[in-house]
């Protein structure tokens, strides 16, 4: 079974700064495998964006979005 998901925000704070984005860079995908759901192999595919940080002193030019992290394993 594959799960797709994304995050519901249109914006992210960057790491370094904590300015709020809402300027997207790019997209990828991140895939992990989670424990078996009513005996059936559950893989989610995680729509992750790159935001652009729009403080023009900050020196972090795009950053990821977080995501939660729970001990699944990536692929």
């Amino acid at each position: 079974m594959t799960l797709e998901a994304e995050s519901p925000t249109g914006e992210a704070t960057c790491h370094r700064c904590e300015n709020r984005s809402t300027r997207v860079h790019d997209r990828y995908r991140r895939t992990l495998m989670e424990a078996p759901l009513a005996g059936r192999a559950l893989t989610i595919r995680l729509a992750v964006r790159r935001f652009g940080c729009e403080n023009a002193s900050c020196s972090q030019t795009t950053f990821s979005e977080v995501t939660v992290r729970h001990g699944r394993r990536a692929l």
